[in-house]
């Protein structure tokens, strides 16, 4: 968001995807990221310190997901120090975040491949026991 310009009002957003952005606008770049116990806390109050917190922690990244899916908030997030989410303050925020799950897909599609080449190895020697059995009886 380009400096003095002004946050335009989303009308479609539901109550708690509202509050969810609210809570973010004061969470703007990567310096000032907010891990998602934290954000929670903003989005719920009092009502996040029960016995269901993880629930409202999983609702609250659904939320996000939500945001920049569907509504095209440019809410970026990071694993790394500080880790959390965060508004774009700068084009190469944006880029940086679009390197670091790029890496993330990569490798998530690069274990996908091991992993069926595995599966199809174990079904290969599956399929190999019984004739092996059958030939020595």
């Amino acid at each position: 968001m380009a400096e003095g310009s002004q946050l335009e009002l989303d009308w479609t957003l539901d109550g708690l995807e509202a509050r969810v952005v609210s809570a973010l606008r004061t969470h703007v770049g990567r310096a000032a990221a907010i891990r998602v116990p934290d954000l929670t806390s903003l989005v719920y109050g009092a009502d996040y310190y029960v016995p269901e917190r993880k629930t409202f922690e999983r609702k609250v990244q659904d939320v996000v997901k939500r945001l920049r899916e569907e509504h095209g908030h440019p809410i970026l997030s990071s694993a790394g120090r500080p880790a959390g989410y965060y508004l774009a303050a700068t084009t190469e925020e944006v880029e940086q975040c679009v390197a670091e799950h790029r890496r993330k897909a990569i490798h998530t599609l690069t274990m996908l491949r091991a992993l069926r080449r595995h599966l199809a190895r174990l079904r290969g020697q599956q399929e190999l026991v019984p004739c092996i059995r059958s030939i020595v009886q």
